[in-house]
């Protein structure tokens, strides 16, 4: 029987390199996992009934649900409170996996000095509890409007699990350093996207098709703000890929050939 792909988000974090060109935070899965075994992710996961619930978006005063929910082609109607939960999702992850928070505390950018109080509030997250209660609690409104849409990427047919995955691009807030949490995964490292392409070429380092296309676009952005400029303006449409070949709807329009990689 297919399977129905499931809902999720994926955060693409960015730091800019000294020199030019950005740097991406990759976590690299267990092994053991039943799902991308071994493989170097962004960090996501599947959506939430909580992440839609008027109480989670309601951490995010900031964000324009239906502007949001229109990028990603599902406005109206439920689609709308969806679209909106798909950049909360996005944001929850990362602050889960990573511990990076696209948001405020107190009304405020976190400072150096948040750090135990963020730690508290992604302690209470991966331990179970609701965000809507976690986050307010430890004085936490969300800013999933610092994402920015990229990619949306079906697993096709034939498989035992498939996502319906919507990829967000996020730059390192000031002041924060991400930590992966050692649950989801064995390590999580900057890299340089096209080193990270020439090491799966060459070694066979696991890279998922989504992962690929992804990087490949990223090692010509200049900066961060320019990948969120162009990448995060560009028409998104579905991209349908098989397991001997991909067809890249946009991003970008073929994979490195390792000639083209150096």
């Amino acid at each position: 029987m297919t399977a129905v792909p499931r809902l999720s988000a994926s955060a693409v974090l960015l730091r800019d390199r000294r020199g030019g060109g950005v740097e991406v935070y990759m976590l690299r899965r267990p092994s053991a996992s039943s799902f991308a075994a071994g493989a170097y992710v962004f960090p996501g996961g599947v959506l939430d009934d909580a992440d839609s619930a008027p109480a989670t978006l309601a951490l995010a005063p900031a964000l324009d649900a239906a502007a949001a929910a229109a990028r990603l082609g599902v406005e109206g109607g439920e689609g709308t409170s969806r679209g909106a939960g798909l950049h909360l999702c996005a944001v929850r992850e990362l602050f889960e996996e990573t511990g990076v928070l696209l948001g405020r505390v107190s009304g405020r950018v976190p400072a150096a000095g948040d750090a135990p109080l963020l730690a508290a509030a992604r302690d209470a997250l991966l331990g179970g509890a609701e965000a809507s209660q976690a986050l307010p609690a430890h004085g936490i409104e969300l800013a999933p409007e610092q994402l920015r849409y990229v990619a949306h990427f079906i697993t096709p047919d034939g498989l035992p699990r498939r996502f319906d995955t919507y990829f967000f691009l996020a730059a390192l807030p000031p002041g924060q350093q991400p930590a992966a949490h050692a649950a989801e995964a064995v390590e999580g490292e900057w890299h340089l996207p096209g080193v990270l392409l020439a090491r799966h070429l060459h070694d066979r380092t696991v890279l998922m098709t989504p992962t690929r296309i992804l990087l490949a676009e990223l090692a010509e952005q200049p900066s961060a703000a320019a990948a969120a400029a162009d990448l995060g303006t560009r028409p998104v449409a579905d991209i349908l890929f098989g397991r001997d070949d991909v067809v890249a709807g946009r991003i970008p329009s073929h994979l490195p050939l390792p000639e083209e990689l150096g």
